[in-house]
């Protein structure tokens, strides 16, 4: 019985070394492109109020709630993207780099 017990383990084990990082990208990619997506239909996302206060406090009113809701969406859906895909991560990585200095 521990024989066929440490079997199973061994490729359940094997199994999720393989694919468990595969099935975290894109298990998180989908929570950004949902939370992203919903943010472009007005009363729909639930940190839609969160978004828009904090972009008020960030740029001190200057930008008004109908258009800082946009900038997370965007942000949110096109990050989405690089969690399913290890080539867009480095993309993501430089683009993100060049835009802070």
């Amino acid at each position: 019985m521990q024989h066929k017990f440490d079997q199973i383990d061994y490729r359940i084990t094997n199994w999720m070394a393989r694919y468990g990082i595969l099935l975290l990208r894109i298990s998180v990619g989908i929570v950004f492109f949902w939370f992203g997506f919903l943010k472009f239909f007005p009363g729909l996302s639930p940190a839609q109020d969160l978004a828009t206060r904090t972009i008020d406090v960030l740029t001190f009113g200057l930008v008004p709630p109908e258009i800082s809701i946009v900038s997370p969406a965007c942000t949110a859906a096109s990050s989405a993207s690089s969690f399913s895909d290890q080539h867009a991560d480095s993309v993501w990585a430089r683009t993100s780099s060049r835009i802070a200095r």
